[in-house]
């Protein structure tokens, strides 16, 4: 009697949990996307994270928990991952134009740049009307080396929105890659007078200056000068100011920058490498044999690092 009182628990307990209702489980995910996504929003990536596998384990079948804990594999650098489950909100929904746009930029991020094509272009063809996705198709062109399509694409999407300042700033990159400087310069200026703060309009603005040449090396000086007055901390701008200012002779600011950058970003070779030549313009030959060694350390195959350990060494032996 006990066995067949024991099957009789066990056949209750499947009607039971079997009662439950694919509305009830849905309720569930939704709670728990929502619940993830305030998380997200909070920057709590991990919690976030848990909270959207448990949307996945209470619905199997629902695409926005795919679609959303894929974005944060992506916030968290894990792109193959975000790649994998946006590929599951896909097939889940072979019309979720978002988490087409979104596989887009995953692959972007693992440098795929042909699938990165292909996904923003389904986004746009099952959910058209979107400036940005259109930027975002650009970038994968001009990554694919096809500079004419993107700058189509790219005033695509300025047509849909003439103040979207990625897309001019974008655009700007393209026409100066074609040798069309003039035209780069006007872009990058719409993207600053759009958004005062726009760090990377300013960057290329320099960097479009300098390659001009035809005495626009002081000139873009100023650029730069304005994004580390916005950004005090950013790098790359430190980076190309200090290249700018080892052109001009001015090897003294280009030390106190390059101090500072080396302190903010302590694995790129090139900027140890550039420190190094700075310091060694600046007549600190040890140091710069210091940063030299350092650049070789984080990337040994760094020539231009050893070619100019070995001048200072000779140099310093002799």
């Amino acid at each position: 009697m006990k066995y067949i009182g024991y099957v009789f628990l066990g056949l209750l307990f499947v009607l039971l949990t079997s009662s439950r209702t694919e509305a009830d489980n849905r309720a569930d995910a939704e709670a728990f996307k929502d619940k993830g996504n305030e998380l997200f929003n909070r920057g709590d990536f991990d919690g976030a994270i848990e909270a959207f596998n448990k949307s996945i384990e209470a619905d199997s079948t629902y695409a926005f928990a795919y679609n959303n804990l894929g974005i944060v594999l992506y916030e968290k650098g894990d792109y193959s991952g975000a790649v994998e489950r946006l590929r599951k909100a896909i097939i889940l929904d072979e019309n979720y134009g978002k988490a087409y746009n979104n596989l887009g930029n995953a692959f972007m991020a693992i440098g795929d740049f042909n699938s990165a094509r292909a996904s923003f272009e389904q986004s746009i063809k099952v959910e058209p009307g979107f400036a940005q996705k259109f930027d975002n198709l650009g970038n994968a062109l001009y990554a694919l080396g096809e500079l004419d399509s993107a700058i189509v694409v790219y005033n695509k999407a300025l047509e849909l929105n003439s103040k979207l300042v990625s897309a001019h700033n974008n655009l700007g990159v393209a026409l100066q890659k074609k040798g069309k400087l003039e035209e780069a310069f006007a872009q990058f200026r719409e993207a600053i007078s759009l958004d005062s703060r726009y760090i990377s309009a300013y960057i290329n603005l320099s960097v479009a200056l300098y390659n001009n040449g035809k005495g626009n090396v002081r000139r873009s000086l100023e650029p730069l000068k304005t994004a580390l007055k916005y950004d005090t901390n950013n790098v790359l701008a430190m980076y190309n100011l200090s290249l700018i200012y080892l052109d001009a002779g001015d090897s003294k600011e280009a030390v106190k920058l390059l101090r500072k950058a080396v302190q903010l970003e302590t694995g790129d070779a090139d900027l140890y490498y550039l420190f190094g030549l700075a310091l060694a313009e600046n007549k600190n030959e040890r140091e710069a044999i210091k940063n030299f060694e350092q650049a070789i350390t984080i990337d040994p195959n760094h020539q231009n690092a050893q070619k100019a350990l070995d001048v200072l060494q000779s140099g310093i032996k002799k």
